[in-house]
């Protein structure tokens, strides 16, 4: 069981944020911030838990943010971070824990699946502000096209792109159509996964229809069942390359 904290200067996405990270299983404790009652002379959490995962709220001056960033880490000292950006324009912050950027204004399943997936050790950039200023209607901040999340070689993150083609050759399927199922294995509605892998809901509806067809099954359970079968086990945090759960070269 770990521990969650949020930062951010609207009252209402702190509360927004707040139901979300308390839907997680994994999280037992969710601690709320505002910026305009911080201080460095704010005491830390009095609790046994981690604090897993930090959602810090950007703001329009890097300067603050910095600052900000810095009072923070020091408070909860938090395993990863996840950036919250008004539109694309929002400056960015650079520090070894952040993990992940998504629009504060993204569904709750983006950002439920962007917690999930940073706090199993995978990363989150479902856009890529430094090279892509363009902004959607009203500066929303539309899906840009990419590759997907990826995590360290040798942990329960996100598996490599070798581990993934291996996978998805025992299964006969494209590593694309890998990709979904192991998501849809953790619960990833289609709009969530294809806001992770940067493709449309309707492509990951494509990519799935054509894998259950190969894998001549009608549903994800009885696809994560075959490929358990398999020895392929796609649940648990991320399958583990350690625990010997992916197939090799």
């Amino acid at each position: 069981m770990y521990a969650a904290a949020l930062i951010d200067d609207h009252p209402i996405l702190r509360l927004g944020l707040a139901r979300i990270l308390g839907n997680i299983a994994s999280i037992g404790e969710v601690y709320t911030y505002d910026p305009q009652s911080l201080s460095a002379a704010t005491s830390p959490p009095e609790s046994d838990l981690d604090v897993q995962i930090l959602l810090f709220g950007l703001s329009d001056s890097t300067q603050r943010d910095d600052k900000l960033l810095e009072t923070m880490t020091n408070l909860v000292n938090p395993r990863y971070i996840l950036l919250l950006a008004e539109t694309r324009a929002t400056p960015g912050l650079t520090h070894p824990r952040v993990a992940g950027r998504v629009a504060k204004s993204a569904s709750s399943d983006l950002l439920e699946a962007a917690v999930r997936l940073i706090m199993a050790g995978g990363r989150c950039f479902p856009f890529d502000a430094e090279t892509d200023s363009l902004e959607g209607p009203d500066g929303a901040l539309p899906p840009s096209a990419g590759s997907a999340p990826s995590g360290p070689v040798g942990t329960a993150g996100w598996p490599t792109p070798e581990m993934i083609a291996a996978s998805a050759r025992s299964l006969r399927i494209t590593p694309r159509q890998f990709e979904i199922l192991l998501l849809r294995a953790h619960g990833y509605s289609h709009k969530a996964v294809g806001q992770i892998l940067n493709i449309s809901e309707a492509t990951v509806k494509a990519h799935a229809s054509a894998m259950y067809r190969r894998l001549d099954v009608s549903t994800r359970q009885e696809a994560v069942k075959l490929a358990a079968d398999r020895g392929i086990q796609l649940l648990g945090p991320y399958a583990s390359p350690v625990a010997g759960n992916w197939p090799r070269r």
